[in-house]
């Protein structure tokens, strides 16, 4: 990250804590963080993690891209706006969507990038395997998701969080009665064909 991209998540962070009425030390309690190192990042002095990013979202009670929208370039062209692509996705087996996928944020001269979707109950999706390796973090916003890894499957709750090597994804199956609503944060970005190709295979489970 730069040092500017570093400021806004830092100040994002402290602008968060302060409206919570949260001191630095309570945030370190509940993100299993050091007061010390959190206080770097208010600062921009150190730049965070995926993970870490995670862990202090959580316990600011916020989403991740709440941390890091914005933290475009002001020269980047595809900035705001311009810089999000709709991916609606329609079923094999229905005339409407029942999955959506938004890329939030991506810039393969960073180091990750977002997205958000949105999947109707009753849905799976088989994972193939990734060209090149990443680092990958799902974080439900609201339903529950069952993430099948190459080392057992995860029930994943609102609120919940799961850390995995891109290439242990399995598959991806909505198993709650509501819709599921997740964010994907891919480090680093990639344009494999496998990932755009798994986007189009949110069939209804068997």
């Amino acid at each position: 990250m730069t040092n500017e991209i570093q400021m806004n998540i830092g100040k994002r962070i402290r602008n968060k804590r302060k409206a919570l009425r949260m001191s630095l030390q309570e945030l370190a309690e509940k993100s299993q963080l050091t007061a010390g190192f959190l206080g770097q990042i208010e600062r921009g002095e150190s730049s965070p993690s995926v993970t870490t990013l995670v862990r202090i979202a959580q316990s600011l009670d916020t989403a991740v891209s709440d941390l890091i929208d914005g933290q475009h370039d002001q020269n980047d062209a595809r900035s705001g706006a311009e810089s999000r692509s709709d991916l609606p996705t329609p079923s094999k087996e229905s005339s409407v969507f029942d999955m959506r996928i938004d890329l939030l944020f991506r810039n393969f001269n960073r180091k990750m990038e977002l997205f958000r979707t949105r999947v109707k109950p009753g849905m799976c999706r088989e994972i193939p395997p990734l060209s090149d390796p990443t680092e990958q973090i799902i974080y439900i916003l609201s339903g529950i998701l069952k993430v099948t890894l190459t080392d057992g499957e995860h029930i994943l709750h609102s609120g919940h969080y799961l850390y995995y090597d891109g290439n242990s994804l399995r598959k991806l199956e909505a198993v709650s009665e509501e819709e599921v609503v997740y964010l994907n944060i891919i480090t680093p970005p990639v344009s494999d064909p496998n990932l755009r190709r798994s986007n189009q295979t949110f069939v209804r489970c068997q």
